[in-house]
């Protein structure tokens, strides 16, 4: 963000620079308003009705769909962004809270898990196997699979946490 003026993304888009201050403001606002929309069209793909379990598969898939939008993030946020530099609202997490709590209310899932707590794991397991995938398959001796069949399998290993108890 720091490399480009605004003067140039607003000639590059064909936009006039005063009206962009008027409704835009900034290039951080920018950045925020275009991160939120990246947000929403990925949160937009859910179907109504999705389970807590299909939830978290589209969670973890959309980590390959989406690569460019986690990689901003993750370079914004190793940058020293702030959270609230990035999203003022966080559509995907409120969505898998309410379906955790739910699930909970209904004892789908035992009482004393915290959705809050099953979500931030749940965002950890991913990032972190997103982010350090070839780390963590050196590393685990997982190299001699093929990475398409150990990522299937370790989802199904996650999604293990929101499934239904037996």
């Amino acid at each position: 963000m720091n490399g480009v003026s605004l003067r140039t993304i607003t000639e590059h888009a064909g936009v006039n620079l005063g009206l962009f201050h008027r409704h835009i403001g900034t290039k951080e606002n920018l950045f925020r308003l275009t991160l939120q929309h990246m947000a929403q069209q990925n949160f937009g793909e859910l179907q109504a009705g999705a389970t807590l379990f299909e939830v978290v598969q589209h969670a973890f898939s959309s980590l390959d769909r989406d690569t460019g939008f986690w990689r901003i993030m993750a370079r914004s946020l190793l940058d020293g962004a702030q959270p609230e530099d990035l999203h003022t609202h966080y559509p995907v997490a409120d969505h898998l809270l309410k379906l955790a709590q739910q699930a909970v209310d209904e004892g789908t899932l035992t009482k004393d898990i915290d959705p809050r707590l099953l979500v931030a794991a749940m965002y950890a397991f991913a990032l972190g196997f997103k982010l350090f995938e070839p780390f963590i398959i050196k590393a685990t001796g997982l190299d001699d699979l093929d990475p398409e069949e150990v990522k299937t399998r370790i989802v199904k290993i996650a999604a293990t946490l929101v499934s239904p108890r037996q």
